[in-house]
């Protein structure tokens, strides 16, 4: 059968919610001709945004209903069906690639019509729900995207991601304080420096990374303002004059979150701040956790033939080949996180500056990359704390050695005999 042009204008096929492994979809006719036209790549929707989706749908329906811009029954039908959809009931019946229209208004529109066929079946006695003018009442791709987005963002953040900041740098600060008295040799250039301590090298992660949890959460106090019931171009046309409020109202009643409305929409729309806050944020923790691993694995390096001032947990064979050798592979997997966090933010700061008039076309590829730099970081940063970290120790033999041999106290003799009599100390 021929792909046709454009989906049919027909209302949605007999409305029921088709049981596991039945061969009919629980979806509509524009679902299935996005996936004959986008099937692209292995990679679906993320389920945290479909999710976050859920709790969209939830709170729009809630608003139309006060509104009188959907009957009561069938908003709490859309309502009940959305509530199952932010709570996972309804996954299987996403099956859309993030690979699309860059506004994601494929998915958008399979949401909206798993939706109505859901609400159809749980209230069988009303009439078959449409869904595009009841599940879709008031609202458009271009602000229900960025909604979506911040909600699922903000719960990473302030979730997930805050403890897993917690977990590594108290353990960091643990350490330090442990051993804030071991005096080391520091290297500038890779080369002997003044004194430090065991205790000044990894306080000092700690301390940045408490600024980078700052940083998040200012960032998750941006999320909180929506631009929903902006509309298509952000002028609130074709939307009830009392949605964006209604549905504030609603979502914060859900949540127990402090939303509010954006004061003027069409901003959002330009820039995503909030978006663009957030990746920032989490770029910044990639950038010390990156440096933080590097020089675990360089004052870890040997152990005999190197500086070997770190003793590293044994968390499994570090290779195939040579017996008993114990490698950073803790260290190494975070490095691989923090690299791709980089290079994530780098495709967010392209996707929103290519944004053209009133809409960003590349919107989507934003979204993913933020959402999955807080995920790998949320997961990455809990084992790396507990299979790194948490196992370090100290060789304490190799840091006297190192520190009787270094030319730390000639350095500070130089205050007393000047910088060109203690160039030729011996060292």
């Amino acid at each position: 059968m021929p792909v046709p042009h454009s989906p049919p204008a027909s209302p949605l096929p007999e409305a029921s919610f088709p049981a596991a492994g039945t061969s009919r979809p629980p979806w509509g006719p524009y679902t299935t001709h996005a996936l004959q036209t986008y099937p692209i790549g292995p990679e679906l929707m993320p389920v945290r945004l479909l999710h976050a989706f859920g709790l969209q749908k939830q709170a729009a329906a809630a608003a139309n209903g006060s509104l009188g811009e959907v009957a009561s029954p069938t908003a709490r039908a859309i309502a009940q069906a959305a509530q199952e959809l932010a709570k996972g009931q309804l996954d299987a019946a996403f099956p859309l690639g993030v690979w699309q229209a860059g506004d994601g208004n494929q998915t958008h529109l399979n949401v909206n019509e798993v939706l109505a066929v859901r609400a159809t079946a749980l209230h069988p006695e009303q009439a078959v729900v449409h869904a595009l003018d009841q599940v879709n009442r008031n609202q458009s791709s271009n602000d229900s995207w960025p909604t979506a987005v911040r909600l699922a963002l903000l719960e990473l953040l302030q979730g997930p991601l805050d403890a897993a900041l917690v977990r590594l740098l108290t353990s960091l600060d643990r350490f330090a304080a442990q051993h804030r008295e071991v005096v080391k040799v520091g290297r500038t250039f890779l080369r002997d420096a003044h004194f430090t301590s065991v205790g000044a090298e990894f306080g000092a992660f700690a301390c940045l990374l408490d600024s980078c949890r700052a940083a998040v959460r200012t960032a998750g106090d941006s999320l909180l303002t929506l631009p929903q019931g902006a509309g298509a171009v952000g002028t609130g046309m074709a939307i009830h004059p009392d949605f964006s409020a209604a549905f504030v109202q609603a979502l914060c009643a859900l949540t127990g979150q402090p939303f509010r409305a954006e004061p003027l929409p069409s901003s959002a729309q330009v820039v995503d701040l909030g978006l663009l806050r957030s990746s920032a944020a989490l770029a910044e923790v990639s950038i010390v956790c990156l440096k933080l691993c590097r020089d675990i694995e360089l004052l870890a390096s040997g152990p005999r033939c190197g500086i070997g001032e770190l003793t590293l947990p044994n968390t499994g064979p570090g290779s195939s080949s040579m017996a008993g050798k114990v490698n950073p592979t803790h260290a190494s997997m975070l490095e691989m996180m923090c690299v791709r966090v980089q290079a994530n933010h780098q495709q967010v700061c392209q996707s929103l500056g290519s944004a053209r008039l009133q809409l960003n076309t590349t919107y989507l590829l934003a979204a993913r990359c933020v959402l999955e730099s807080a995920e790998l970081l949320a997961q990455g940063l809990v084992s790396f704390a507990q299979h790194c970290v948490e196992g370090l120790g100290i060789n304490t033999e190799q840091l006297a050695v190192h520190a009787a041999a270094g030319p730390g106290a000639v350095y500070l003799r130089s205050r007393d005999i000047g910088y060109e009599a203690a160039q030729g100390v011996d060292r």
